[in-house]
């Protein structure tokens, strides 16, 4: 079994009937699993059995949803894997889509409006009254993923959190003042000739800055 597409990793097994089954990946971005999209693969099975397969991506697909495809020509199956590509704004959770978004400090006590660019393209303006504070979440109800509950249409939300700009002033201080008092130790270690010391601060050191940076 050859792939067209080299990114797609596959991996073969096989059935209860002992046909064999290829498994590969289809790496789809958040826009195309909220909209829904037309996604075309060609294969090549054994080197010489090539087949074309078209994909209906529906609205709100979830990530590891198998579409599944036999090929009686190559005795064989093929199940293409939804994976979700990562999201530079957005991140789903369930049917809710989270993003996080900056308030001024102007805009602290007061009523905000947050501008965000849906996954379907549409522009929305979002109204939200404070006080606001640091990972304060303000839903919005209807503009997740759709799915179907009981036999009717739902949509899930759309989680926007809070984040303020001292966070990661805060943040570069914090860190400021641990590298001075770090260089500062440094130094009366090395006078020392302390190699141990040093390399435990050294550790010490990039373990706070990861905390920091990951906060």
């Amino acid at each position: 079994f050859t792939g067209r597409r080299r990114r797609n990793h596959s991996r073969q097994a096989h059935d209860g009937s002992g046909d064999k089954v290829h498994v590969t990946a289809l790496k789809l971005t958040l826009e195309e699993l909220f909209i829904g999209c037309k996604k075309t693969r060609k294969v090549t099975f054994s080197g010489s059995v090539e087949r074309t397969f078209s994909i209906e991506i529906p609205p709100g697909c979830k990530t590891g949803k198998r579409f599944k495809f036999s090929i009686p020509e190559a005795s064989s199956e093929i199940h293409f894997v939804v994976q979700e590509k990562a999201h530079t704004f957005f991140e789903r959770r369930g049917y809710d889509l989270h993003a996080k978004v900056e308030v001024p400090y102007t805009s602290l006590f007061s009523t905000y409006k947050f501008p965000l660019k849906h996954l379907n393209g549409k522009r929305l303006k979002i109204t939200a009254r404070g006080p606001f504070y640091p990972g304060k979440e303000i839903p919005v109800t209807g503009y997740g993923f759709k799915y179907t509950s009981h036999g009717e249409q739902e949509c899930g939300d759309l989680i926007v959190k809070v984040e303020l700009p001292f966070q990661r002033l805060v943040g570069l201080v914090l860190f400021l003042c641990f590298v001075i008092i770090a260089l500062r130790y440094f130094g009366a270690a090395s006078q020392a000739n302390s190699g141990v010391v040093n390399l435990w601060g050294m550790i010490m050191m990039f373990l706070v800055y990861t905390f920091i940076a990951a906060a």
